[in-house]
């Protein structure tokens, strides 16, 4: 097991919509098969019905937990009181900040209510976390969002692209590390995020880790963001990398996360889900 991933702190931001529970559902079944330590604290507008509805969850059994392994799991209301719906995306920063030194967690990630992030997945970026900081204490290991289309095909999801970052003209800085190719998104956006205490420490201290007014993306999505704007390494626009196959020089498969609500694509004439990931790099 990587040290990193010992023991995870896992916050969801849930806006109640008794819609989305399946989708919730769903998130928590999958973490409940990491085989690690994780405590999962779902942060919602309304806490006390999610505890009802989690409370009959485990009674249930709906979640299998590997021997010897913990996973829990609370609902918790927001630690300051929300000036308006949108704030639910920054409250579970004040939760990290709060417990950032208890029970020895080794690791802390943010996830919408809908996000399947596979285990794997989190080892590749703990394995890539270590690479990148032999290179630069700055650079760190991002992932990118997929949507399938009304055809079954993969697709990146985010082709909108933010205002600060000119897409594909930036899209091909890259740097390479022990053999492996790491670039920057054109758009470093994956409702989620994933920082070890190093890593999460350094994001504690820096000015995006509360609102300012010149962020490069909404208020909701900077909610959703961590380090990618902090410390950008020069000639970068971001400090989100991706690994790189070195043989399809594709993003890899690894960094690839989606939502299981594969929101986006409904819409066949909708911009979302029509660049192929490999149209990402130039």
């Amino acid at each position: 097991m990587h040290p990193a991933l010992q023991h995870l702190l896992i916050c969801i931001s849930f806006r109640w919509d008794i819609r989305r529970l399946v989708f919730l559902q769903a998130t928590l079944q999958l973490l409940s098969l990491y085989p690690t330590n994780v405590n999962v604290k779902v942060v919602s507008d309304r806490p006390e019905f999610v505890h009802k509805v989690l409370a009959t969850w485990l009674q249930d059994r709906n979640f299998s937990v590997g021997k010897g392994y913990m996973f829990h799991v609370t609902s918790e209301g927001p630690i300051n009181p929300l000036q308006h719906l949108g704030w639910l995306n920054w409250a579970h920063r004040d939760i990290f900040a709060r417990d950032q030194l208890l029970d020895n967690y080794t690791s802390f990630m943010h996830i919408e209510d809908d996000m399947h992030v596979p285990f794997r997945a989190l080892v590749a970026w703990a394995e890539d976390t270590d690479l990148l900081r032999l290179h630069s204490s700055n650079h760190s290991r991002g992932f990118y969002r997929t949507v399938f289309d009304v055809h079954g095909d993969i697709h990146h999801s985010d082709n909108i692209v933010a205002d600060a970052i000119d897409f594909p003209q930036h899209a091909s800085k890259s740097i390479v590390i022990g053999g492996q190719l790491f670039a920057q998104l054109p758009n470093p956006y994956a409702a989620m995020w994933v920082a070890d205490q190093p890593l999460l420490s350094r994001y504690l201290k820096s000015r995006h880790w509360h609102v300012v007014n010149d962020s490069p993306w909404g208020f909701t999505e900077m909610g959703s963001g961590s380090v990618q704007f902090v410390d950008v390494p020069e000639g970068f626009d971001s400090s989100w990398l991706v690994p790189i196959d070195n043989e399809t020089l594709c993003p890899a498969a690894i960094a690839g996360i989606r939502h299981s609500s594969n929101k986006g694509p409904d819409d066949v004439n909708g911009p979302w889900g029509k660049l192929s990931i490999c149209d990402l790099f130039v």
